[in-house]
């Protein structure tokens, strides 16, 4: 197999000429712009120190360049993930101990090698099962834990953590009268700066302006010197090393592994998609983009970094700002590698309230309450499931809430294909199409005649309701000779559903009322001549669709059903 099939930026480079250099460059240092606040920010999220958000910063940029496909995204520390790695990880091992540290990077690699291993096989389908409103209801809650957790860091003073909201929420009200002065002014100017900077242009990089004028403040006015402040960052790149796999956590870690690697795939693909929309020069590829961020975690682990995806703020920047391939991660890598390399020391300054500030803001911007509204307007059963997720994480922890909303989901799911739709239909008059209806409450029904079609595939868990509801029609219509079943919209069969068919051509024969089929797909078709249908419903009983059926009734004139499968299997 060729090396650029794995090796994606080999596909592409040859073709790099000049003219994207110059916007790649500028891309990828306007991104490092804000990465390298982020970094720190959301390290202190995760719980360790602040220059692993840089070491992971970047790795995985450098990283992911040479393996995406996703040529406009922007990854490395993402605000959700972090969440999740303190929530997840915060049960099991102390935070800000050497312990915590090690299990986090052991975490890191289950997670690339879940990743890895789902691109390999081709499993992208799977993360399907975390469906948006679960992946909402979880990010939302997600975000007020985390921001109501940064106000120790505002308010200056030491809260008890909690991944539960009942809990958190004492916590923070005890704590508010031992707040210190100086460091509630700073984190309460810094967070109104923000959202001012923010509403007057997203553009303005106000993380970075924050963490310039926060430090000065430190450094030379009297009034805030005593706050608390990030003080010495190790510079250098990061070096090789691997503390050891942490078996012991191995089964404590493996559902916060799960749920971290589908939404760190969610992030990657949803934002790439997003904006692989907007143009038409690159495809990107789901199961590639496995692959890459699995490799991106995996190998970025062994140099201190954690889990890593896609962030849509820094790949809106990204593409803003002309980015057009991968190179601009390169250029992001570098900027953040100089860095690391030869400016840690101006952030010895840095007060914890301004990356308190920008935190809980950057979090809380998650919480998407007109979006909520909406879905409570449109859907109410994915609004239940938002809620229902919502609720779970907040009062029970990260997996609880994960495990709640794909399980509702799948509830769901099973429930609405358990009841399908069924159409009674009838024929538009001068024309050989049949409509249903309810829609259509004009149309002129055949006296005789029972018209309908199934919107779903007939299986064990619906079975019993079609039969019931076929039964229904009959019973509301007089005089009926004739049902005659669209299996247009049909795509599958399986053993229940066949012996159900088989029981209403016994209970038709009875009421002496003939059972048409009609528009049966290939696929079907075979279904039905395996599970012996075939006969039992009659040969001349197929047609191709109503209108051959409805006439055949009428004129009774048999159709050979030989010359259905021939057309059919053209």
């Amino acid at each position: 197999m060729k090396l650029k099939n794995h090796i994606t930026i080999l596909g592409w480079i040859r073709k790099y000429n000049l003219s994207l250099l110059k916007n790649d460059s500028i891309s990828g240092i306007n991104v490092a712009i804000v990465l390298i606040p982020q970094g720190i920010a959301y390290a202190i999220i995760a719980g360790i120190p602040p220059i692993y958000g840089l070491y992971t910063a970047f790795v995985a940029s450098l990283i992911y360049s040479f393996l995406g496909t996703a040529r406009q995204v922007a990854v490395g520390p993402v605000a959700m993930d972090c969440m999740i790695l303190a929530s997840g990880v915060s049960a099991i091992s102390f935070i800000n101990t050497e312990n915590y540290i090690s299990v986090l990077l052991s975490l890191t690699i289950i997670i690339g090698l879940i990743q890895l291993l789902m691109g390999i096989l081709k499993l992208g389908f799977f993360v399907n099962f975390m469906s948006r409103p679960v992946v909402q209801g979880f990010s939302f809650s997600i975000a007020i834990l985390i921001g109501l957790q940064q106000i120790k860091n505002i308010i200056g003073t030491s809260i008890d953590s909690d991944n539960t909201i009942y809990k958190l929420i004492p916590n923070i009200y005890e704590s508010l009268e031992f707040s210190d002065i100086p460091t509630l002014t700073m984190g309460g100017i810094a967070v109104i700066l923000i959202l001012l900077l923010k509403k007057i242009s997203k553009k303005i990089p106000s993380a970075l302006i924050l963490v310039i004028i926060g430090s000065l403040l430190v450094k030379y006015i009297p009034f805030f010197k005593d706050i608390s402040i990030i003080k010495d960052l190790p510079s250098g790149l990061p070096q090789f090393g691997f503390s050891g796999f942490n078996y012991s956590n191995l089964k404590e870690l493996l559902p916060v592994a799960i749920t971290l690697a589908a939404v760190g795939y969610l992030e990657l693909i949803s934002i790439g998609k997003s904006f692989e929309a907007k143009q038409n020069e690159y495809k990107i590829d789901a199961n590639k983009e496995l692959k890459a961020i699995g490799i991106t975690n995996i190998i970025g682990s062994f140099f201190g970094a954690f889990s890593a995806s896609a962030s849509f703020s820094r790949s809106s920047i990204n593409t803003n700002s002309g980015a057009k391939t991968l190179v601009s991660s390169l250029f992001a890598s570098l900027f953040v590698g100089l860095t690391l390399m030869f400016f840690t020391s101006y952030f010895y300054y840095l007060p914890k309230a301004i990356l308190g500030a920008i935190i809980m803001v950057s979090v809380f911007s998650l919480i998407d309450f007109k979006e909520i509204k909406n879905l409570y307007i449109i859907n109410k059963i994915d609004f239940i499931v938002l809620i229902i997720t919502m609720v779970s994480t907040l009062m029970f922890g990260v997996t609880t809430g994960v495990l709640s909303g794909v399980i509702s989901s799948i509830a769901i799911m099973a429930y609405k294909s358990s009841m399908p739709h069924i159409a009674e239909l009838a024929n538009v008059e001068g024309t050989n199409i049949y409509r249903n209806i309810n829609r259509f409450p004009k149309l002129k029904k055949e006296k005789d005649i029972l018209i309908l079609r199934i919107d779903n595939e007939l299986y064990f868990a619906n079975s019993e309701y079609l039969d019931n509801k076929i039964d229904d029609f009959i019973a509301k219509q007089t005089d009926i000779n004739l049902v005659i079943l669209d299996f247009s919209s049909i795509t599958n069969i399986d053993t229940t559903a066949a012996a159900m068919i088989e029981r209403k051509i016994h209970s038709f024969s009875l009421l002496d009322i003939k059972l048409n089929i009609c528009s049966v797909i290939g696929p079907v078709r075979d279904q039905i001549k395996k599970y012996g249908l075939y006969n039992k419903i009659g040969p001349n009983n197929f047609f191709m669709n109503i209108d051959q059926a409805v006439s055949e009734h009428k004129n009774k004139r048999p159709l050979e059903f030989k010359k259905y499968t021939t057309q059919t299997n053209k």
